[in-house]
This record gives C-alpha cells, sequence and structure tokens, in this order.
C-alpha cells in the first residue's frame, strides 16, 4: 500500500491548507503494512474518522484543525526526551534521525531523498551524518587498503611497500580519517617523518 501528502497545514496566519511545497513532496511513498495497521486502529479510535477528517483532530477545536505540532512539541516530546537527558529536540530531529539510520544501513542516497520528499540530493545531505560505527569501519577498510599488503599497496608501485608502516598511520591520521586534522602534531607519530 502507497500513500501521498497532499497538502501540509500552516498553523501561522490562523492556520490552512497549503499545497505541498514541490512535486517531491506528492509523490508516493509505501506504506508498510504495521504503520497501516496502526493508523487504521487510530482512526477507529478517533471522534473524527470520516474520509475528509484530518489524521490527527484537534478535540479541542472539534475536528475542524488539526493538533497543534508546535504545542505537542512543547508540552510532551520535549518533556519526554529531557527526562532521559535529552534536550534541543525539534520536529527536524526526527527526519535527521531517519536519514542518518537509512544511510547506516547501506541505503541509496536517492531513497533517501525520495523518502524524505526533498526535491534534490544537496538537501538530503544536509539531514545524514556518519555514525561512529559507519566512521570506524571506513577507517579500519581505508587502514586496511592502504598498509602494505592491503588492496591498495598490490596495486600500486612497490614504494607503497618500501614505506615504514608509521608513515601509512601518520599520513591517514593527519588527513583526519584516525583524529588529528590539519593542525594536528606531527611529531607526536614520528618525530623524523618529515
Amino acid at each position: 500500500m502507497n500513500f501521498s501528502v497532499q497538502h501540509s497545514y500552516y498553523w501561522r496566519r490562523g492556520g490552512h491548507l497549503k499545497s505541498t511545497k514541490t512535486e517531491a513532496s506528492a509523490k508516493l511513498l509505501p506504506m508498510h503494512p504495521s504503520l497501516r495497521q496502526a493508523l487504521l486502529e487510530w482512526r477507529s479510535q478517533s471522534l473524527y474518522n470520516q474520509p475528509n477528517d484530518f489524521v490527527f483532530p484537534s478535540e479541542r477545536l472539534k475536528g475542524s484543525k488539526p493538533l497543534d505540532l508546535a504545542c505537542v512539541l512543547k508540552k510532551k516530546i520535549q518533556p519526554a526526551f529531557r527526562k532521559i537527558g535529552i534536550i534541543g529536540v525539534g520536529w527536524h530531529t526526527f527526519r535527521h534521525t531517519v536519514g542518518s539510520m537509512l544511510a547506516d544501513m547501506g541505503e541509496h542516497q536517492l531513497m533517501i531523498r525520495d523518502y524524505l520528499r526533498h526535491s534534490n540530493l544537496h538537501v538530503t545531505n544536509k539531514y545524514l551524518q556518519a555514525t561512529t560505527k559507519s566512521k570506524r569501519l571506513a577507517q579500519g577498510k581505508l587502514v586496511d587498503a592502504i598498509l602494505p599488503g592491503g588492496e591498495l599497496s598490490a596495486s600500486k608501485s612497490n614504494l607503497i611497500q618500501q614505506v615504514p608502516r608509521s608513515w601509512f598511520l601518520s599520513i591517514v591520521w593527519m588527513r583526519g580519517i584516525i583524529g588529528g586534522g590539519r593542525n594536528a602534531d606531527w611529531t607526536q607519530t614520528d618525530p623524523d617523518c618529515f
């Protein structure tokens, strides 16, 4: 089963429905059966469960408008996160988390772009953050490939086999892959490198 978002509700200036921002925002998305079931259960419990009613209607406003998401965030979501020591949570926190989790699971950037309903990859890339686990795995692959006996050393000249192992680790470290960075102190690794 698929679903699409037809309208967004904007609370500013008294609240009104607007069409989605871009064509990408209106594209169909697949709906997992468990999500479908949860939404059907919710609809059956809601006082406002007709086809044209909001999915999450405001009971205070008798279903004429949806829940005020800023209010839900401030009074429900943020206090729950504060109880477990996490501050600064906003609605985009969830979008960033979903994007980063999909990337960490190996999903292609185009799929993530479509899932987040972005119009281009540039926007999607702002949402993605590599996890510590994925950084360590990438670092391990790179170090294994560069060190003598690794993929890159076998495919390149004999120069790689002749250079001390500590130099390779120093270079990898200096370039920020292990730690360091541009201003790292080379003398901590090998004072005679250069």
